[in-house]
């Protein structure tokens, strides 16, 4: 799960572009994702809202939250976040938030992201907590997973 993050400080709306925009549809649950996706995408903007972290502006490139990432594995999961720049307040807090709102949680990944355009995970990765990487089971065979990892 990638959701895009807009809105104001205290006011993070996560969800997908409209189409042929970066206008973000806000979608506070998907039911084709698996529950833990889903908490830790309302865990994030939750961190956001309590903590006032600016989401990102597409068309100013003022903001810091550009979006929330969810991987769930075979029995593990990984929590991140793509922001602006490197230095972000509170991120102790959100792995706290994290590991006591998703029992499965392995990993908490920071992407950070400076330029602008279209490419989500690209950027410097940062591990804030756990492992790089998650493991995933698929057809007999097993996975590491990692954040910038292409897996479908």
């Amino acid at each position: 799960m990638i959701a895009a993050a807009s809105g104001s400080a205290g006011q993070t709306a996560l969800g997908c572009y409209k189409k042929g925009s970066h206008q973000v549809v806000h979608a506070p649950e998907c039911l084709l994702q698996q529950k833990e996706n889903n908490d830790i995408a309302r865990i994030i903007a939750l961190w956001a809202d309590t903590y006032k972290i600016q989401p990102y502006d597409d068309s100013s490139g003022c903001g810091v939250l550009r979006h929330a990432l969810g991987r769930t594995g075979s029995s593990e999961s990984m929590a991140g976040i793509v922001t602006l720049a490197e230095d972000v307040k509170h991120l102790g807090s959100l792995v706290q938030m994290l590991k006591e709102g998703v029992p499965s949680l392995a990993s908490v990944v920071q992407i950070i992201k400076k330029d602008k355009g279209n490419t989500v995970l690209r950027g410097q990765e940062k591990l804030l907590y756990g492992k790089n990487s998650i493991k995933c089971s698929l057809l007999g065979f097993d996975f590491n997973i990692s954040a910038t990892s292409f897996f479908q």
